[in-house]
């Protein structure tokens, strides 16, 4: 008997439009997106796949673990529990490595124009 083989296609994560990164930069900076970066900062990774349920789920089994950049998702898509203080979702959204620099980049930006606007007499 032939032994069977799976054959998985590895999925890039596609660029997104510039005006959607910018609205996700503002989003982050106004606390209306969790990133994995709330919890790397924090020395939480390892809730990770709990926050992001999916991930524990196999949600990234077909894509290339190296085109991932950022998973965020909207605070208003949590479910009614959490875990450690951090909310819990059944969707995420993924930025390959490249569109999250740029975005990341954006939001440090955003974050030090509000700050400059605050320290203003």
């Amino acid at each position: 008997m032939a032994e069977e083989t799976k054959i998985s296609k590895v999925v890039k994560i596609p660029s997104r439009p510039r005006k959607d990164l910018k609205k996700l930069a503002v989003d982050i900076v106004e606390d209306r997106v969790i990133t994995d970066r709330h919890l790397s900062d924090r020395n939480n990774m390892h809730l990770l796949d709990h926050v992001f349920m999916p991930l524990g789920l196999g949600g990234l089994e077909d894509v290339d673990p190296d085109d991932v950049g950022l998973i965020y998702e909207y605070y208003d898509k949590a479910l009614p529990r959490g875990i450690n203080g951090y909310p819990m979702f059944l969707s995420m959204y993924l930025l390959n490595g490249k569109d999250a620099e740029w975005t990341l980049k954006l939001v440090a930006q955003l974050h030090e124009q509000r700050q400059a606007f605050l320290e203003e007499d």
